[in-house]
């Protein structure tokens, strides 16, 4: 998965509040995704996980951790994720 984070005109957030509550910290992107920030941090660097950096810091957008899950929950159940 490309770490590229790609918004069309119609999914950008509507205001200026919409953007802001998109946007989650890493811990808040942690903990949406029951993952340790570590692992967070990994993903991140190695391109798996979409993001951009506001300074030093690294946002992530709620939209795209939602599909992720949504697009992981539609995948059909193979070796690798059966549970």
């Amino acid at each position: 998965m490309s770490s590229e984070l790609i918004v069309s005109a119609s999914e950008a957030p509507a205001t200026l509040e919409d953007a802001r509550a998109d946007r989650l910290t890493i811990r808040q992107g942690a903990d949406f995704l029951g993952f340790s920030q570590w692992s967070m941090y990994r993903a991140c660097a190695k391109g798996d996980l979409p993001h951009y950096k506001v300074g030093r810091s690294i946002r992530l957008s709620r939209r795209a951790l939602s599909a992720i899950v949504n697009k992981k929950a539609d995948a059909p159940a193979t070796q690798d994720n059966a549970a």
